[in-house]
């Protein structure tokens, strides 16, 4: 009996030295499965390092730099556009693209504006933000867009807002401020407000519209026919609708 109970003693401790030998190797190859890659993190716990996926940051702590493995974003501010003043201008940038086709985030700035203009975008960080053009001139602005890991290249757009129809006109300046009566003469308007409907008037009368030139919102080209008037000073105005210009006498 002595001799059966030593046996079952020293197979105990057999086993349990057996058992201790496989759980270091277990716990050695939870080290190796753990090592860190370029998407992980790590911490210690114990004797077993944890592996934590990295968390995605915004556009603005993004390295400007291409990771290794990873692709630069494409970012697309959409197309140019022209609307008139006191339009909500939509932006578009849905066709940025990232080559991994991992979610974008955006970051919209608003790089340059008219003088006296209050316009700010209503979410820098959406894709399809949107502004009042409370004034009349040119915006610029900037679209950079992530995936967390690297910035694209910046991409612009540029919207131009046409002076409002209801805005009054005004006219500075016409060359040349003189004719010789009896024929048609061509004249350059000069002054501010000015759209592509914008009329002229001489001596009270509409310019056919098909002799006038739009140029530019200071700039309108006009064709006066002088035939059979007689010599003296007439008023000429413009008007965007029902507003009209203070008079200019030639």
């Amino acid at each position: 009996m002595m001799g059966c109970s030593s046996f079952r003693q020293h197979l105990f401790l057999a086993f349990s030295l057996l058992s201790f030998c496989l759980l270091g190797l277990l716990l050695y190859d939870c080290n190796d499965f753990f090592e860190p890659n370029s998407d992980r993190t790590e911490t210690t716990i114990g004797s077993v390092k944890e592996a934590i996926p990295k968390e995605r940051t915004s556009v603005a702590e993004a390295s400007p730099e291409i990771e290794a493995g990873n692709k630069k974003p494409v970012a697309n501010a959409g197309q140019n556009q022209i609307v008139n003043e006191g339009q909500i201008v939509y932006l578009d940038g849905t066709s940025s693209q990232d080559p991994e086709r991992e979610n974008l985030l955006f970051q919209w700035r608003l790089l340059d504006k008219p003088s006296e203009s209050q316009a700010e975008l209503n979410n820098e960080a959406i894709s399809t933000p949107s502004f009042l053009a409370d004034k009349f001139g040119n915006y610029i602005i900037e679209l950079v867009v992530s995936d967390g890991w690297s910035k694209s290249f910046p991409d612009n757009v540029k919207v131009e807002v046409l002076p409002s129809p209801r805005r009054k006109p005004v006219l500075t300046e016409l060359i040349p401020e003189q004719a010789a009566f009896g024929r048609k003469i061509k004249v350059q308007l000069k002054g501010l407000l000015f759209n592509e409907t914008t009329q002229v008037l001489f001596d009270g009368q509409l310019i056919d519209s098909s002799n006038i030139n739009f140029k530019s919102s200071t700039h309108l080209e006009a064709i006066f026919d002088l035939q059979g008037i007689s010599a003296g000073e007439y008023p000429i105005k413009v008007r965007n609708k029902l507003y009209v210009s203070m008079p200019i006498t030639t």
